[in-house]
């Protein structure tokens, strides 16, 4: 059976119709000597090469000149971001230092309130025993009044100017702790723009 298949296909081989390519070439080929084929392309090849020879330099120097460049472009970058940073830097170091010195300036302020509070308290309860002292020393009720009349006028005038002078020291504390805070920002934004 294999030897019929083969003779099915080396039939339709042999009768097939010849393709285009075949039809052009089909006639008869002139042959060329080599040293002919040779010197007729000799200069044509020479020629190629030269400017392929030339192309790759010019690539190679184009290449190199974009690398040049690109180096340039990154080392200059480089500079400002370092000149940026330092500068940043000196900013940030000097707002700690002011950070500091308002921290530094609110403890104290707060230390000497809480002195002037305590100053105060105890004004407040050596008042009141001298009034127990007094109370127990007066020999009638009309004077036990009054100097319980003048202990509360005078309590009152004390706590008037007790409370305007906590104010103002309170105003003072806080104008010493937002003074450097204030400056320093004035610096900042100035250094910004």
């Amino acid at each position: 059976m294999d030897n019929q298949v083969e003779n099915d296909f080396a039939g339709q081989a042999e009768t097939a119709p010849a393709s285009p390519v075949e039809t052009a070439f089909a006639g008869p080929v002139e042959t060329v000597p080599a040293g002919q084929v040779e010197n007729a392309f000799a200069g044509q090849v020479e020629t190629v090469q030269n400017a392929a020879h030339q192309a790759g330099e010019q690539t190679f120097a184009a290449a190199k000149g974009v690398g040049d460049n690109v180096r340039a472009a990154l080392e200059k970058t480089l500079n400002e971001t370092r000149a940026r940073y330092a500068k940043t830097k000196s900013a940030m170091d000097e707002a700690a230092a002011v950070i500091e010195t308002s921290m530094g300036a609110a403890r104290e302020g707060v230390k000497q309130f809480n002195a002037k509070a305590i100053d105060a308290v105890k004004a407040d309860a050596f008042a009141h025993f001298d009034l127990l002292t007094a109370a127990v020393s007066a020999k009638s009720l009309s004077e036990l009044v009054t100097l319980n009349t003048e202990f509360v006028r005078k309590r009152y005038e004390d706590a008037t100017a007790r409370a305007k002078s906590f104010s103002e020291f309170a105003r003072h504390v806080a104008d010493e702790t937002a003074t450097p805070i204030r400056e320093q920002l004035g610096k900042t934004f100035k250094f910004a723009s």
